[in-house]
């Protein structure tokens, strides 16, 4: 699909108007919002690019493309950046572009960019009053809310545990915590609680093991709408003599078992979970290749009632909003206590 701007920042001359007016379905009312992106967003851009103009932008990744090669439109991996951690693994910087894009429920996820652009307005605000005799600027949000700012971190941090923790490697670059010297359990309560939040120098001696669990979750709540089954079958002919001949055991079997044997697998949308059918694909949706994709079957609805059911058993060990960030939070803090059990263990009979 090709690359577009979004609705609500378009700025084009006159030429640029009347070539997105004489395409039909861009300026139409649209009822659902993937009607809305397909038609009016790529559909207002692909205009302008079938009329020998580009598009162009103000963020430092994609200045100067030339978007009317074709070659361009995977850009960032067909993900929308303005999400968080979509734009090369980092967010947008509202210094960075013109408009921020800004819902209830990006507010409610703290993302970082949605709180930065929220700041920077009220410290611009508080600059343009006037008769203001002090300016607050005492105020340390880190400081007042500091459980809100490290929960994240700590929860991660307790899942990854302290067995492959360097004790010796953090006492000896962090001299002022000599003291602690040979209490494993103290050392850990440190940097748990401390010294990550201060750079403190530390070091572990193996990989993060992610536990299967929640990337099951993920796969299933996003469901098989966007699976290529026929490209799963072909790539693993093994599959078809062990009994997967079916689009809904093909996905099933990349869920449970294929992710983590690192089979070769290919989604036709974007891995957002966002609720576009098809990602941001502008070819025509009544294309022979992409019927299958049109609507969702029974098992694919079925699919994802079972996810939110699993995700539904681990919301009570969690406080976020989507089934599948619950899933997560609800391993995270089942691994952490599991991790805090043999930590307590290892304490006692050390």
């Amino acid at each position: 699909g090709n690359p577009y701007v979004k609705s609500h920042a378009w700025a084009t001359d006159a030429e640029g108007l009347a070539r997105m007016v004489a395409q039909q379905g861009i300026f139409r009312c649209h009822q659902t919002r993937w009607d809305t992106r397909y038609h009016s967003d790529a559909g207002a851009a692909l205009a302008l690019f079938k009329s020998g103009w580009t598009i162009d932008t103000l963020m430092s990744r994609y200045q100067g493309i030339d978007w009317r090669n074709t070659e361009t439109w995977q850009c960032n991996q067909r993900v929308p950046p303005d999400l968080e951690s979509h734009y090369d693994g980092i967010s947008l910087n509202p210094y960075e572009v013109v408009f921020v894009p800004v819902k209830s429920v990006y507010a409610e996820a703290r993302w970082s960019f949605v709180e930065q652009a929220d700041r920077y307005e009220k410290y611009l605000d508080m600059h343009l009053r006037q008769g203001e005799a002090v300016r607050e600027v005492h105020n340390n949000a880190w400081i007042s809310k500091h459980w809100t700012y490290k929960r994240d971190k700590l929860v991660t941090m307790n899942l990854r545990g302290p067995e492959c923790f360097d004790f010796e490697y953090y006492v000896r670059s962090n001299p002022e915590l000599t003291r602690m010297k040979g209490d494993d359990m103290a050392l850990w309560e440190h940097f748990l609680l401390l010294g990550q939040f201060q750079a403190k120098h530390n070091r572990f001696t193996c990989p993060m093991n992610v536990g299967n669990s929640y990337r099951i979750a993920y796969v299933l709540s996003r469901g098989s709408r966007c699976f290529d089954h026929e490209y799963y079958s072909q790539q693993h002919g093994d599959l078809a003599k062990a009994g997967f001949d079916t689009k809904e055991l093909l996905f099933e079997h990349f869920a449970e078992f294929g992710q983590f044997e690192k089979r070769k697998v290919r989604f036709t949308c974007a891995d957002t979970m966002v609720e576009l059918p098809r990602g941001f694909d502008t070819r025509d949706t009544s294309h022979a290749d992409h019927v299958g994709y049109q609507t969702k079957d029974v098992h694919d609805t079925e699919l994802r009632r079972a996810a939110i059911q699993r995700a539904a058993v681990l919301r009570q060990r969690g406080d976020a909003n989507d089934e599948v960030t619950q899933a997560i939070k609800g391993a995270l803090v089942e691994e952490a206590a599991l991790h805090t059990i043999r930590l307590k263990s290892r304490s006692k009979t050390g």
